[in-house]
């Protein structure tokens, strides 16, 4: 798979000759599309290898203290947010404030165990933090009268029952 992958090709468009001199000169097939910076940056050290989880990783990059950040963010985070799913329990508004909670939850604990990219993916995070504006601000939206609960027939029978 790994040489489909790098030659793909090359050798029939190319041909032997020219793949040859490409290797004696340093450059690799798949450095052939990469652009100019391909090869400068082919030379640094490679990204953090020999940690299992994005937590072995943050430690890697950028110490105890980003881990122990992460972590409190997320735990600060996932416990207001309880709290105003818990505030808002027997409420109209409760089972949008779980939803919200149950989405915030998995994506910062569990789903970044195993990797921070549902974290990075754009559309989760922005999805997560304009969730979060919303539940945070869901005990203040008052309930019109027409979702309250409130009968708008009084003698109990409806408009259309005669």
């Amino acid at each position: 798979m790994l040489h489909t992958t790098t030659n793909s090709g090359l050798h029939e468009f190319v041909g032997e000759r020219a793949l040859a001199r490409c290797a004696r000169s340093g450059v690799r097939a798949v450095d052939l599309g990469a652009g100019p910076g391909a090869v400068v940056t082919r030379h640094t050290k490679p990204t953090v290898n020999g940690v299992e989880s994005r937590f072995g990783t943050l430690v890697v990059e950028m110490g105890i203290g980003g881990l122990t950040l992460w972590l409190v963010m997320s735990f600060s985070i996932i416990v207001a947010a309880w709290g105003v799913v818990k505030k808002l329990k027997g409420s109209p508004w409760f089972p949008i404030a779980f939803m919200i909670f149950w989405y915030a939850f998995p994506l910062l604990l569990p789903m970044t165990f195993n990797g921070i990219q549902p974290y990075e993916d754009f559309v989760l995070n922005a999805f997560l933090w304009l969730l979060l504006g919303i539940l945070f601000r869901l005990p203040t939206i008052t309930i019109s009268e027409q979702f309250a609960g409130v009968n708008p027939y009084p003698n109990n029978r409806r408009m259309w029952m005669r």
